[in-house]
């Protein structure tokens, strides 16, 4: 599929290729906003126990786990493999995870450096996703 792109943005208008640009950017859109609130729920529930850096160290360390585990499982269903024992391992490194990283104060700066020079690549990120979400509203229109 990925050979007839090319060949298929040559057939396609511009307006077509900015439309579908914009659905893209809506659905991701949608799906960071969802994340987003998944990890805010969970910050709410442990935020008596939790500091703000150990909170932004959890939950960066949690969501490129997610991101691993997900290529994983999409990698290893065309080959045989057990998946009860992959989500087993999934949820070993999570707990891992949760019992090592906010006992290493090291993993806690590194990862609060990052988000914190992310943060400037999240607000353009957005505003894209907002520009696509216009146009799906004036292409209903």
């Amino acid at each position: 599929m990925l050979r007839a792109v090319p060949s298929l943005i040559l057939s396609m208008s511009a307006s077509e290729i900015i439309g579908s640009w914009s659905y893209n950017m809506t659905f991701t859109l949608l799906e960071t906003i969802i994340i987003l609130l998944f990890v805010l729920t969970i910050g709410i529930a442990l935020s008596i126990r939790l500091t703000m850096t150990t909170y932004v160290t959890l939950s960066s360390f949690f969501l490129t786990e997610i991101a691993l585990m997900r290529f994983l499982f999409e990698a290893l269903t065309n080959v045989f493999a057990p998946m009860g024992l992959l989500i087993a391992a999934c949820f070993v490194v999570l707990i891992l995870t949760l019992l090592l990283v906010p006992k290493n104060p090291k993993w806690k700066d590194i990862t609060h450096e990052v988000a914190t020079r992310l943060a400037v690549l999240t607000y353009i990120y957005i505003f894209i996703d907002i520009v696509g979400v216009i146009i799906v509203i004036v292409r209903l229109v």
